[in-house]
C-alpha cells in the first residue's frame, strides 16, 4: 500500500459515524451497517417518493383526493423525522467498502482525488449544516403534520405544495451528496 492509498484510508476513517461502535468488530459493524443503510436510506427515499406523488396528486385533484391527503399526516411526520439521518449510514457503508477495496492497491493517482475526497468527508462531518438545511424546512412541515395526526389542523389541505417542495428538496439533497461521493470513489476503484 503506497502513501496516497494510506492517506485516502485515513481520510475515509475520519468520517464521524452517527452510531456508537465501541466493542464491535469490523465484520459485525459492516453487517449492522448493511441493515441500517437499507432501513435509513431506503425507507426515507421510498417515503419521500410517496410523499411527492401524494402531494402532487392532491395539488391537482383536490376534491377527489382530499381524503387520502387528510390521512398523510403520519407519513409526513415519519418521513421528516427520519430525513435527518438518512444518508449517513449509507455513506458510512460505502466508505467501509471503499476501504476494503483499496487496502491492497499499489497504483499512483492524481493527488486532487484525495483533496476532493477530504473536502467531501469534511462536509459530511459538518452535521449542523445538514440540520439547518434539512431541519428548518422539515420542522415547517413536522409541526402541522403532528397537529394533523391529532386532527387539530384545519389548514392541512393547504400544505401539499409546501410538502411537495420540501420533499423534493430533501430527496435531491440526499441523492446529490451520495452521487458526489460515488463519483469520487469510482475515480479510484
Amino acid at each position: 500500500m503506497n502513501n496516497q492509498v494510506n492517506e485516502r484510508i485515513q481520510i475515509a476513517k475520519n468520517f464521524k459515524s452517527i452510531y456508537n461502535w465501541k466493542g464491535k468488530s469490523s465484520e459485525k459493524r459492516e453487517k449492522i451497517l448493511k441493515r441500517l443503510a437499507s432501513l435509513d436510506y431506503g425507507i426515507v427515499i421510498l417515503c419521500l417518493s410517496i410523499l411527492i406523488v401524494i402531494s402532487s396528486i392532491s395539488i391537482f385533484k383536490t376534491e377527489s383526493f382530499s381524503g387520502k391527503w387528510t390521512n398523510a399526516g403520519l407519513l409526513v411526520l415519519m418521513t421528516m423525522a427520519l430525513s435527518f439521518r438518512a444518508p449517513f449510514s449509507y455513506i458510512e457503508l460505502m466508505l467501509q467498502k471503499h476501504i476494503d477495496k483499496i487496502r491492497n492497491l499499489e497504483t499512483e493517482f492524481d493527488e486532487k482525488i484525495n483533496i476532493e475526497f477530504d473536502t467531501i468527508i469534511k462536509r459530511f462531518n459538518k452535521r449542523m449544516k445538514y440540520v439547518y438545511l434539512t431541519g428548518i424546512p422539515a420542522i415547517l412541515i413536522f409541526i402541522p403534520a403532528l397537529l394533523q395526526v391529532f386532527d387539530v389542523n384545519p389548514y392541512w389541505d393547504k400544505f401539499p405544495p409546501l410538502v411537495l417542495i420540501i420533499s423534493l428538496f430533501i430527496f435531491v439533497r440526499i441523492n446529490y451528496d451520495i452521487l458526489i461521493l460515488k463519483k469520487n470513489l469510482k475515480k479510484l476503484e
